[in-house]
């Protein structure tokens, strides 16, 4: 298209050249002559050529104006030759003031004019032609405007982000007007690049949901919004300016695709540094950040979920039937996502770290123990809220509402799935995360996945699966490790007491914040009847029972507790056999995942609701979590 520009422009020259060089040979060559003269002057008089790589205008704005008082329109155009932009418009007003120039911007300008005075009823017709770069012009376009007794509204404003993800969508207002003639207002919004919920009849502060672009690289794209009144008078335009990022954050992704179940975060907390790869979807470090002691932590986007039967499903916006996950609703407010530890954890100089290839932390004196920890005063399970605060205030034991999340998405990607190239364990029955669990440093359904000693009995290394994908949580190397097996993570948020039966957390009340002051006070918890699954000193059962769908959308599915006809005395292979093991302890601490001899009962459902906060164990450890 640029050497159509060339060829233009040189017809245009090349046609006064022959005019002038063979004016009297046309002339004696009589009505064949004429004819000739005739199209090139008409060529060169019009450049009706140059007119075809040059749009007419769009004029949009008022069709009434007041006298003394400044209209704005809004003129757009386009210029079809490649990489040729609108360089400016060309505005003849009509009412005998200067041809004036307006600069584009994007091939597009807001003109601005104050027509000379006139009488009520009197029509201007003002004239536009858009310029290319290249000087080439478009036809030119007419609009007709009437001088009316009315005045316009002032221009509105506009609330909305000043950068937004790719596709994704954000929330405006647009308010604030007022008209001097009392008349009732209404707002118009309008965008070349943005697709709005409503454009036209907006009420005052009402809500519209906005759909940004998909974009290769960041860039700043606008939106105009108008105040109208009663008589169709608009304001002049306020024009909001939002980046749209190329990079997607607080995306949960799409089920059996890349990166499913780990996202980007918006922000970072202190001490907080991306990794080599953090925004790069095909990376093992997609969405896995470090933290100031060098800890790996995977971060987990706000994101709904759907169970329908034994299917589940997961979006990263509300979408009809599906709500919000639980480990996203933290001290009384909706959060933007969660870091969770990418391994276990262990000692390092004091520090509760998630590194791989270390000997995980126990809650007993005879394996890597606890009370070694920086503010840790004994071996027992409950230290492990004092263990996580050697990292910084803001850490908390991760909460069971994590863990059972996990597995649900487990679940999600395993059925969107095919073969393993984006789900690695899903090529060995049960479809599921694998782990260290068959006492023998390897996977008890898949023998070739095999982890290294720790040296101690057979607890394995974190993170050192011969395969790593294998096991996590979404099959891939970004994905959370070591949730079948190995060591039994301890979680939060979920206990029991002699007075009061189970006790969830309450929304209103931050994970953070749990320690060994306030574990068992009930004022921070709610009660929860999961009595028709577990009652008493009831033992093993298992996760899935036929057909039956195994949990709802309640909140014992937060806690992993299944629907009393969810469960059975073998358990299926959708849902890895996991077991549950049941009591009514007092001072509850729940365990999960299972530990490196617990074969088929490991799993990322397993849950173990029997010991307390005082209990010692070789095998029980945990990790870390930071609410964005």
């Amino acid at each position: 298209m640029a050497d159509l520009a060339t060829e233009v422009a040189s017809l245009n020259t090349n046609a006064a050249e022959l005019l002038a060089k063979y004016d009297g040979a046309f002339t004696a060559l009589g009505e064949a002559g004429d004819a000739i003269k005739a199209e090139l002057e008409a060529i060169i008089a019009t450049e009706n050529i140059k007119s075809v790589v040059v749009s007419t205008t769009a004029i949009t704005g008022n069709d009434i104006v007041v006298n003394s008082y400044s209209t704005d329109f809004t003129l757009n155009a386009i210029a079809y030759l490649d990489g040729i932009d609108i360089a400016y418009f060309e505005v003849d007003w009509g009412d005998g003031t200067s041809l004036q120039t307006v600069n584009a911007t994007n091939s597009q300008a807001i003109a601005s004019h104050v027509f000379a005075d006139g009488s009520i009823g009197d029509v201007y017709t003002f004239k536009v032609t858009a310029v290319d770069t290249l000087g080439n012009k478009g036809s030119q376009t007419t609009k007709s405007v009437t001088v009316a007794d009315n005045h316009a509204p002032t221009a509105p404003t506009v609330s909305a982000p000043t950068e937004i993800s790719k596709l994704k969508t954000f929330d405006i207002t647009v308010g604030g007007s007022t008209d001097a003639d009392g008349d009732s207002i209404t707002y118009n919004l309008s965008s070349s690049v943005f697709t709005f919920s409503k454009s036209s009849g907006i009420a005052e502060n009402e809500v519209i949901t906005v759909t940004a672009p998909d974009v290769a690289t960041d860039t700043d794209y606008t939106f105009e919004a108008t105040a109208v009144d009663s008589q169709g008078m608009q304001s002049t335009v306020t024009i909001t300016t939002v980046t749209v990022l190329a990079i997607t954050y607080g995306d949960i992704g799409v089920a059996g695709e890349r990166g499913f179940g780990v996202g980007i975060a918006p922000t970072l907390p202190s001490g907080f540094s991306e990794m080599s790869g953090t925004t790069d979807v095909n990376s093992p470090n997609y969405g896995n950040y470090t933290d100031a002691s060098g800890s790996v932590m995977v971060y987990i986007p706000k994101c709904y979920y759907k169970i329908d039967g034994n299917n589940i499903y997961y979006s990263s916006t509300p979408q009809t039937g599906y709500q919000l996950e639980r480990a996203f609703i933290d001290g009384g407010v909706e959060h933007d996502g969660i870091f969770v530890d990418k391994y276990g954890c262990g000692n390092e100089a004091g520090v509760f770290v998630s590194k791989q290839g270390i000997d995980p932390v126990s809650t007993n004196s005879a394996h890597n123990p606890i009370s070694a920890i920086n503010g840790c005063t004994a071996d027992t399970y409950e230290q492990i809220f004092n263990a996580v605060k050697s990292r910084g205030a803001d850490y908390g034991v991760t909460p069971i509402f994590v863990f059972t999340m996990l597995a649900r998405m487990s679940i999600a990607h395993q059925q969107a799935s095919t073969g393993t190239t984006n789900c690695a364990w899903n090529d060995v029955e049960p479809y599921a995360p694998k782990g260290c669990n068959n006492d023998a440093l390897a996977d008890v359904d898949d023998t070739a996945l095999t982890f290294t000693t720790s040296g101690y009995s057979n607890c394995a290394l974190t993170g050192s699966g011969s395969v790593l994908a294998k096991t996590t949580h979404n099959g891939q190397d970004c994905g959370i490790a070591d949730l079948n097996g190995n060591m039994y993570d301890i979680a939060s948020c979920f206990t029991r007491n002699t007075a009061d039966g189970f006790l969830i957390l309450k929304e209103s009340v931050s994970f953070k914040d749990i320690d060994l002051t306030n574990y068992s006070d009930n004022t921070i918890y709610d009660v929860i009847d999961i009595s028709d699954v577990v009652s008493g000193a009831d033992g093993w059962t298992y996760f899935g029972n036929g057909t039956n769908a195994v949990f709802d959308m309640s909140a014992r599915t937060n806690i992993g507790i299944p629907l009393s006809t969810g469960h059975s005395t073998t358990g299926t292979s959708q849902f890895g056999n996991d077991g549950l093991y049941r009591n009514t302890a007092d001072a509850m601490v729940p365990l999960v995942g299972g530990y490196w001899n617990y074969a088929a009962y490991a799993g990322v459902f397993c849950l173990h609701v029997y010991n307390v906060r005082s209990t010692s164990d070789t095998t029980v450890g945990g990790r870390a979590s930071v609410i964005l």
